[in-house]
């Protein structure tokens, strides 16, 4: 490789944006006389014991509580600060037991704890690695021989993890089997500005804290003012990501040509990708390109996911992208289980852990785990590995289960592909097919329409242009019965009955006399009884049946209906009176209910930042120790009729029943203008009877549309004489 490679530039562009050496950098400085920073300091401790418990015995520390908790002043619901005086020397029995004394008091211990305990459990399951380290040693030191700045950066990271201790209902800390790691930005900020190398750690039996600190003290012995604070210990996040990839794109640490001339980083970062035909042109139907037994795929694939299967094995580069739910961890599956097939070695990998995990749980229900080795969850360490690397070498030389013939798949194929072909083939001139038909038979069956009976015979010959005239001939009959009626109460029904004997002419004779008779009769006294209510007399049987149906609605009528109904006949059945009296009814029922518990102050209190509180405080038993919760059930209390309830449940029901009847009076308020316009004498404000106007605005409803009657002159009228 020479200086002349156009890949060198961009290469070393991006190592230049990944390296993060600055003093922003929690591992370059850290600022341990910050309070509010998550991590946590630990006072009063050695490294040596520390290290000695932790990581050779393998036992858990827990934590405890130095310090004094003090409100903060500026903000009373804020973080606790905290007063800590050292208590003179320590003793070597409290160095060496498995506790890891904090300046925090209490309180401010415990939210503390629990705060990073959640955000290394949230940081563990969405990258995949573990951040949190015990900082042991850390190096003083000076940007140059003038600053008057000094930095504080941790030497040794020992990686640890929170342990919920089950009989104290609090954290312990115990460290994980991974590997203790140096300052690696620190080291890179070191060679690159004094020139100095950093010693590697190198654990084994005969190493040590003490070792290491000698070690780094003989390098930065040439600068002045620089110093070890060698028992300094803080518990906190630290990430090493972006120096990785910083180093990976190193090509000093690859072999030549491996990495610069590799055409994946030539085509990405330089040259682009040539065009390459598709293996599988749009259209073309896989089974005839592919044989069943060259397809791998141990979960199920369609065809456009088999597509792309295929396409990577054949050596395609792509992107595939598609919604949540298309199928991309199934395709992903099939692609490594196919590599495998072919004898390749592959890194899956993912910015999120959650991907790989679903990966992988499905490689395992595959039965492929002999081919997995993980490496993204906390199970990723040495003695994990060697362990995986074992069994899989001893279950290799187990026979390989027997796999489906590939003859009886080829055929058992090619009968699904000839029945599917003779669904899609027309069967008539017009290019209908068996499907398109099944489909219209379904539909109409998931409808409710009921299946029709039809004659079979030349069916097969009838088209599109057949069906749709077949269609308008039944929608103009269905128009025609709308607009006749039933027939078999139709008036001219059987007037085409020309044949009748002797006897049946006289006897429709004595039977229409009868009916024309009866007819005259039912005018009479529709005429009568109209003529009562004050309305015109019906002429027609049609208006008779209105008459008649307008009497039955008035059985139903409320038992007490106001004379001055005027207001309300014509707006009855409007849509936003509906809604408004509901509103109304709906406040004075939840109101009735509520009220022996609250005083009339509570129909006006703001509830929502109360049930914020006290949400809080039901989730988590921490939160009801502080001032939120305690002043929100003070408030709640001041307002109840009633001693306010122990538990938080049952205080999130009463402020819930309050915030209910709160929000229907509400609704309710943005109606009251309308409702007053339009309810004239009936509108009383709170005390206007909402049920009772619903229930006689729905017999208005009713009545007027059965009767047709014209003003409510008319139904005050009927009722008063009827």
């Amino acid at each position: 490789m020479t200086d002349t490679n156009p890949l060198l530039p961009v290469l070393a562009s991006a190592r230049r944006k990944l390296l993060e050496t600055g003093t922003r950098n929690r591992l370059i400085h850290v600022n341990r006389e910050n309070k509010r920073s998550n991590s946590l300091n630990i006072v009063n401790e050695q490294t040596e014991e520390v290290y000695q418990i932790l990581r050779a015995d393998g036992r858990r520390m827990r934590f405890k509580a130095m310090g004094k908790d003090r409100p903060n002043k500026e903000d009373e619901d804020g973080p606790k600060l905290v007063d800590y005086v050292p208590d003179g020397e320590v003793s070597e029995d409290r160095m060496r037991d498995d506790v890891l004394e904090t300046p925090l008091g209490p309180e401010a211990l415990a939210r503390r704890v629990l705060r990073m305990a959640k955000d290394a459990k949230t940081a563990e399951e969405e990258q995949g690695l573990n951040i949190l380290f015990l900082a042991m040693g850390f190096l003083k030191w000076k940007e140059d021989a003038n600053s008057q700045v000094p930095r504080e950066a941790p030497l040794i990271l020992l990686p640890v993890e929170f342990v919920r201790n089950e009989r104290k209902s609090t954290y312990d800390l115990r460290a994980r089997e991974e590997d203790i790691t140096t300052n690696l930005p620190l080291k890179e900020r070191l060679r690159q500005d004094f020139g100095i190398i950093l010693p590697e750690i190198d654990e084994d039996e005969e190493w040590s804290p003490a070792t290491y600190f000698d070690a780094v003290a003989e390098a930065v012995s040439g600068q002045s003012g620089w110093s070890l604070d060698r028992d300094g210990i803080q518990l906190g996040f630290f990430s090493f990501a972006k120096l990785l990839m910083h180093h990976d794109l190193d090509l000093e640490n690859w072999p030549e040509g491996t990495f610069d001339d590799h055409p994946l980083l030539q085509g990405l970062l330089l040259k682009g990708f040539e065009y390459r035909e598709p293996i599988f042109p749009d259209g073309a139907k896989l089974d005839e390109l592919l044989a069943p037994a060259d397809i791998i795929q141990v979960v199920d694939a369609d065809a456009s996911q088999t597509k792309v299967i295929e396409e990577v094995r054949r050596g395609l580069d792509m992107v595939v992208q598609g919604p949540p739910g298309t199928g991309k961890s199934q395709t992903i599956t099939n692609i490594l289980a196919a590599a495998a097939h072919d004898g390749k070695t592959v890194l899956f990998v993912a910015e999120k852990m959650a991907a790989l995990s679903v990966v992988h749980s499905r490689l395992l229900k595959a039965g492929l785990r002999d081919m997995c080795l993980e490496l993204h969850s906390r199970t990723a360490n040495k003695k994990a590995v060697a362990q995986e690397l074992g069994r899989t070498l001893s279950m290799s030389g187990r026979p390989i289960p027997p796999v489906a013939d590939p003859v009886r798949l080829k055929a058992v194929r090619d009968d699904l592909n000839r029945i599917a072909a003779e669904l899609h083939a027309p069967v008539n001139a017009a290019g209908d097919t068996a499907f398109e038909t099944l489909s219209e038979i379904i539909g109409f069956l998931n409808s409710g329409c009921r299946p029709p009976v039809i004659p079979l015979q030349g069916l097969e010959k009838a088209g599109r242009s057949d069906r749709d005239h077949g269609t308008r001939a039944i929608e103009k009959l269905l128009r025609a019965l709308e607009e006749a009626g039933s027939p078999d109460r139709h008036p001219y029904r059987s007037v085409r009955e020309l044949n009748l004997q002797p006897t049946d002419l006289e006897r429709l004779k004595v039977e229409l006399a009868a009916a024309v008779e009866a007819i005259h009769e039912l005018l009479a006294e529709a005429a009568r009884v109209a003529d009562v209510i004050s309305m015109p007399a019906p002429v027609t049987l049609f208006e008779v049946e209105r008459l008649a149906k307008g009497l039955v609605a008035f059985r139903d009528a409320p038992k007490t209906v106001p004379r001055d109904i005027a207001p309300l006949f014509q707006i009855a059945d409007e849509p936003r009176l509906v809604e408004a009296l509901s509103a109304g009814a709906a406040w004075q029922q939840a109101y009735a209910v509520a009220k022996p518990t609250f005083s009339d102050a509570a129909w006006t209190l703001n509830a929502a930042p109360i049930r914020a509180a006290l949400v809080a405080g039901k989730a988590s038993i921490l939160k009801r120790w502080f001032g939120p919760y305690k002043r929100s059930s003070v408030e709640l209390a001041s307002v109840l009729n009633m001693p306010l309830p122990k538990e938080p449940a049952a205080r999130l029901t009463i402020i819930d029943q309050l915030i209910g009847v709160q929000s229907l009076r509400n609704t309710l308020a943005a109606e009251e203008g309308w409702l007053q316009s339009n309810l004239q004498s009936h509108w009383r404000g709170e005390k206007t009877p909402f049920s009772e106007l619903t229930a006689l605005c729905q017999w208005l409803t009713a009545a007027r549309q059965a009767g047709d009657f014209a003003n409510a002159n008319q139904v005050v009228s009927a009722l008063e004489k009827l």
